[in-house]
């Protein structure tokens, strides 16, 4: 009688779990991958919506000159869209303050009428973004030059810091040149001029200029570049 109490007793008591390291580890393990796959997804995304960026103005923009009150001070650039502007082109500005001209003799967009131009301004501090158009560059030089295209690249300050000597933040255009094997004409910048006419602020970004030496085409950002053929293309059989 005794015996059987204790054991009615006994089958009665709530055993307690028992605590599995193995199975912690797991889960934790396997919370860590998923966060890791959503956090790849994520920035992937950013980084391909960064690659494409194009600016709002890219499209055909007319763009027109403002001169400053200051005698001493650069005019600047500033970009308009079609709407609200009343069609006309506006010249290019000239390649003033290149300090020094590699793989060609100093040029103008004066010197280059009837050839279709396009410039692209570049930063030493943006690398990975600006070795980016390298190739298709090249492309277009092999395909277009014969043709009557002249590909100009810039290099160009992103800012004051840049210019200070500092080897973490200066790079020349001779080194970025050497580099990607360039031969295309290249120009640099080291005071920002250049960068200041045309209201640089992003990069890389493009310019194409028509024949007449008016800007037809602006983009900004790395990707697109077939809006950019499209345009170099049309003007070259205008």
């Amino acid at each position: 009688m005794v015996e059987d109490v204790f054991k009615s007793q006994t089958n009665n008591v709530v055993k307690k779990p028992t605590f599995n390291i193995w199975k912690v580890a797991f889960f934790t393990l396997l919370l860590i991958y998923i966060l890791t796959v959503f956090g790849m997804i994520y920035f992937g995304i950013k980084l391909f919506s960064f690659s494409n960026y194009e600016s709002p103005q890219n499209s055909d923009v007319r763009l027109t000159i403002s001169n400053s009150l200051t005698p001493t001070a650069i005019p600047t650039l500033k970009i308009q869209q079609k709407t609200g502007d009343d069609g006309s082109l506006v010249p290019a500005p000239e390649l003033d303050g290149i300090t020094h001209w590699f793989n060609s003799d100093p040029l103008s967009i004066k010197s280059l009428h009837g050839k279709v131009v396009l410039i692209y301004f570049c930063t030493p501090i943006i690398e990975t973004y600006c070795h980016m158009p390298i190739p298709q560059l090249k492309e277009w030089q092999t395909k277009y030059s014969q043709k009557g295209l002249t590909i100009i690249g810039v290099n160009t300050p992103y800012e004051v810091r840049e210019k200070s000597g500092d080897p973490n933040y200066y790079t020349t255009g001779e080194k970025f040149i050497r580099e990607n094997s360039i031969t295309f004409p290249y120009a640099q910048d080291t005071n920002g001029t250049l960068r200041q006419l045309y209201n640089i602020y992003s990069w890389p970004d493009f310019f194409v200029i028509d024949k007449n030496g008016y800007i037809r085409k602006h983009q900004g950002g790395a990707g697109d570049y077939f809006k950019i053929e499209n345009v170099i293309a049309k003007l070259i059989d205008e």
